[in-house]
This record gives structure tokens, C-alpha cells and sequence, in this order.
């Protein structure tokens, strides 16, 4: 993996593990390996928490290597037969690391594209009972912060583009008024508590429960 823009804090293994400030990264691969044509992009951006840092972790000997949470570590041997390469199973990775507390919401937003391209712009959406981001033109992603079903969910949005909207964590088959920038809509959710409507902004979204009428 590849970290834009580098803030290098700290090294603990010199080669194979080393601390940064939290940044977006990205891999991509145009080569044949093992009869595998590879020809695409990944772009990792760690949004929540803002304060978080990352740990790049590998190299011969780290490929598999974890923290035993007292500042030792160690580097597994691999199960399966199946995982014999360790160009294609460890070899190197980026963790992101909460400052303090055990009980974090973290947000990455994960982008798909080929070789070259460049991973729109993303945001964090962070309210009392919400996580979630927006990446720029591609679509806004919400969630519940707990695994209670809400039956009201708030959130800002700033894209201008008309893009998808994806909610998860309200109550199932259930009927929710949506409103968007004043505009109001009735919609049902699935069967597990996810909702999708395409949204321009920037505006503000209230989910909550439709009136009894609207049922």
C-alpha cells in the first residue's frame, strides 16, 4: 500500500513497521502473477476517528505478524495449504489505530477503479446516533451507531450531484417520511432495515416515522 502524503511518527521495526498520521492509501497491481491478470486500483480513506493513526505492517517475517497489546508481537504461520503465497494473503497492511478508547466507531470509505484513477473526494457523517460518509458524486452512506433499530435518523450532506443515499439501522418493512431539504417523501424499508433514495444537495435528511395515516 501506497499512504498519501506521509506523516511518518514513529518507527518500531525499521523495514517493517512504522506509524503515521492518518491519511488516505491506495494498491493497485497491472501485472500477471501465478496465472492471475491483475489490472485495478483499491483507495482506502480512514475517516472515523478523525484522531486516529495508521500502522503499516509487513515485509519478510511481519506477513502475518500481530500485537499482542504489550509491544510484542507474532508472525502466524499460515493454515491452509491454500494460502502459500504471501505476496496474496499478508505481506502488508494498514491498520488503522483508535487513540484511546476500546469501544470506537471507526469509517473507512473503499473505492474500486483502475490503474491511475483517483478516489473522489470523502467526507465523515458523524451525529449522537449516526457514522457514515459521502464520497464525492458516487453516494452517501449512513448507518445507526448501535445495533438498536432507529426510528428517527438525522444527517448533512454537501455533494451537489444527484447520488444514492444508503441507511441502515432503521426498524424492518416499516414506513419512514424522508425528507430532504424540505421535500418530503414516504418510502418502506427492506426487510433488515436498509433504505436507498437518490438525493441533491447540499441539504439536511430527516428520517423519521411515517404518520399512522401514511401506514
Amino acid at each position: 500500500p501506497v499512504l498519501e502524503s506521509p506523516n511518518l511518527l514513529e518507527t518500531t521495526v525499521a523495514g517493517h513497521i512504522s506509524t503515521y498520521s492518518r491519511t488516505r492509501y491506495s494498491a493497485e497491481r497491472t501485472e500477471s502473477t501465478n496465472g492471475k491478470d491483475y489490472d485495478g486500483k483499491i483507495t482506502v480513506a480512514p475517516l472515523i476517528p478523525a484522531d486516529a493513526t495508521l500502522r503499516k505492517v509487513g515485509g519478510t517475517g511481519y506477513e502475518t505478524w500481530t500485537d499482542d497489546g504489550e509491544g510484542n508481537g507474532v508472525n502466524w504461520d499460515l493454515d491452509s495449504d491454500y494460502y502459500t503465497d504471501y505476496n496474496e494473503v499478508g505481506q502488508w497492511r494498514v491498520e488503522t489505530i483508535a487513540p484511546t478508547s476500546l469501544n470506537t466507531d471507526f469509517v473507512h470509505a473503499i473505492w474500486v477503479g483502475r490503474p491511475g484513477q483517483t478516489m473522489p473526494e470523502a467526507t465523515a457523517i458523524e451525529d449522537e446516533s449516526v457514522v457514515g460518509c459521502e464520497i464525492d458524486g458516487v453516494g452517501v452512506y449512513v448507518f445507526a451507531r448501535t445495533d438498536e433499530f432507529q426510528d428517527r435518523i438525522d444527517y448533512q450532506f454537501q455533494g451537489s450531484l444527484m447520488m444514492p443515499h444508503v441507511i441502515e439501522g432503521l426498524l424492518p418493512q416499516t414506513l419512514y417520511a424522508v425528507s430532504v431539504a424540505g421535500q418530503d417523501r414516504i418510502l418502506r424499508t427492506s426487510e433488515v432495515g436498509g433504505m436507498t433514495f437518490d438525493a441533491a444537495g447540499p441539504g439536511v435528511v430527516t428520517v423519521r416515522l411515517a404518520d399512522v395515516a401514511s401506514q
